[in-house]
């Protein structure tokens, strides 16, 4: 947050803008509603496994809410047959879903009592399953293959939040699209793509925050030319542009195409509950999955949401990083934003305002971004062990187990890692001044295929394609595989990597950076 701004792509310190009470008052009006005569807490559970995973959830025994995280074994059969098992948190009334579907990379927000037991679904019927006792006020993450998953706690500090009032109903988020005046399309298509947009988004808020969008009303505005960059552009788009009769004004803009070190974000809100959203709507060939993204991700500031390092998680600061475009990807919140998120929603829903927020509530949301600004991947946990301690902030990790001894390459692989590597040093040297784009993505080709051309011929173009897979890739996404994770660090070390990465950042294909990955 800059200045009192939300924006993509930035990461630093911030202040807290106070806005004027009325308008607060305003806001909480659109989401107050009967309060619930039930009592719940909130927990969430994210799956960070390659696969869907199938949990059924049931109320804790009084007996083990006091060891919550703890698993214990139980059998398949007394799971699955004891009808008896209540589908309520006794005394409060809360219904409890009988089973979840989380697909892979997604995030299950679930209202409890005082504990709930999740126990993933068995392989066969001769296997014995093992349940785990979740506390209110926490976050979880399922890990493992199907038939071995385990549930493991985020370290949060202590966990002592209020009864919420009850579990809220959908709330309903009304929205006014709007393009500028830069817009080449004709109405009736960017009615069409930008709702198809919006709903989608609803869809990922819903699952997420029980958070409901409703388009309204669209118009359009015009983007004074002499404004440059998004900062400047929100501040025209909130001085022109009345969100009435919707709670929230979206802007969708044309302006500004190019992303450059000055101007290198997609999306800006100004503060949480901020009544304007401005979003770049062409620059360069975004995808639709990628600007289904960015609009996420600024209503996930809309809701409290903040910026955190973390690969699967719509709101790390890059969104520029082709993540989206992989058909294996899949757009959500990270656990701590997602539950910052529903306290942001629940007291609004109960009628109360961000500088109102029952004193524990707010001291929770700000706790919890703290852990976010001190952590590199909210993943980082500590193994279901009962109560975390209070004077712990940062998650902590159980030591993984010993891994499997890994064989000695191959004489082929040994020779085929060399010649990589070789090609690899072309990457590290600086390119002529003021060639970048298109026109550096081919000096480095030519570069490459100049050296390959000193192999063996048969090793050469598997090399080749392989140098250039890595030379240009400057994600992390391949060095962090536990496939060839490893493979890749033997054949360039962390300096040398930080040597290319400089230099590959300045390649572009249509414009576009992570075209040239």
């Amino acid at each position: 947050m800059t200045d009192g701004v939300w924006e993509t792509g930035s990461v630093g310190s911030s202040r807290r803008v106070r806005p004027m009470r009325a308008r607060w008052l305003l806001v909480a009006g659109w989401f107050l509603a009967v309060t619930p005569t039930v009592q719940a807490q909130i927990i969430v559970v994210a799956n960070l496994t390659s696969d869907e995973v199938v949990f059924s959830v049931k109320p804790a025994e009084p007996t083990a809410q006091k060891k919550a995280s703890r698993p214990r074994e139980q059998t398949q059969e007394r799971s699955e047959s004891d009808s008896s098992a209540p589908s309520q948190i006794p005394g409060n009334n809360v219904p409890l879903p009988k089973a979840i579907h989380l697909p892979a990379g997604d995030v299950a927000a679930l209202w409890v009592g005082k504990g709930a037991e999740l126990q993933p679904r068995a392989a066969n019927a001769s296997e014995t399953a093992v349940s785990y006792v979740v506390a209110p006020g926490g976050a979880y993450f399922w890990l493992g293959e199907q038939g071995k998953r385990s549930l493991h706690a985020i370290d949060l500090g202590e966990i002592d939040p209020e009864a919420y009032p009850g579990v809220p109903e959908i709330t309903e988020l009304t929205v006014k699209i709007l393009v500028d005046d830069d817009e080449p399309t004709v109405a009736a298509r960017w009615h069409h793509v930008l709702k198809a947009r919006v709903d989608a988004a609803s869809k990922i808020l819903e699952r997420t925050c029980r958070v409901r969008l409703k388009v309204i009303a669209y118009d359009t505005w015009e983007s004074p030319a002499e404004t440059t960059g998004l900062k400047a552009g929100l501040q025209a788009f909130e001085r022109l542009v009345e969100p009435g009769p919707a709670q929230v004004a979206i802007g969708f803009t044309s302006q500004y195409k190019k992303l450059d070190r000055d101007n290198p974000h997609l999306g800006i809100i100004r503060r949480p509950l901020g009544r304007h959203i401005l979003i770049r709507e062409r620059v360069g060939r975004m995808s639709e999955p990628e600007k289904l993204e960015v609009l996420v991700h600024e209503l996930g500031h809309y809701f409290g949401a903040v910026h955190v390092l973390h690969g699967r998680s719509v709101m790390r600061p890059n969104l520029a990083d082709g993540r989206a475009r992989m058909k294996s990807f899949r757009i959500g919140f990270d656990p701590i934003n997602a539950l910052i998120m529903n306290h942001y929603v629940t007291e609004l829903h109960a009628g109360r305002t961000p500088d109102v927020f029952r004193p524990a509530v707010a001291d929770r949301i700000s706790h919890l971004k703290r852990i976010l600004a001190r952590i590199a991947s909210p993943a980082l946990a500590s193994a279901p062990s009962g109560r975390s301690s209070p004077t712990e902030a940062v998650p902590r990790v159980r030591p993984a187990p010993p891994s499997k001894t890994v064989g000695r390459p191959q004489p082929e692989l040994d020779t085929l890692s060399r010649s990589v590597a070789t090609l690899l040093r072309e990457f590290r040297r600086p390119p002529p001044d003021k060639i970048e784009g298109e026109a550096l993505v081919d000096w480095y080709v030519r570069r490459v295929a100049v050296a390959a051309q000193s192999l063996p011929a048969d090793l050469a173009p598997r090399a080749f394609l392989i140098a250039l897979g890595i030379g240009f890739d400057d994600t992390d996404v391949l060095r962090t595989s536990a496939a060839i994770g490893p493979w890749l660090r033997r054949i360039e070390s962390d300096d040398e990597r930080s040597v290319r990465l400089p230099l590959v950042q300045k390649t572009a294909l249509s414009g576009r950076h992570d075209w040239a990955l």
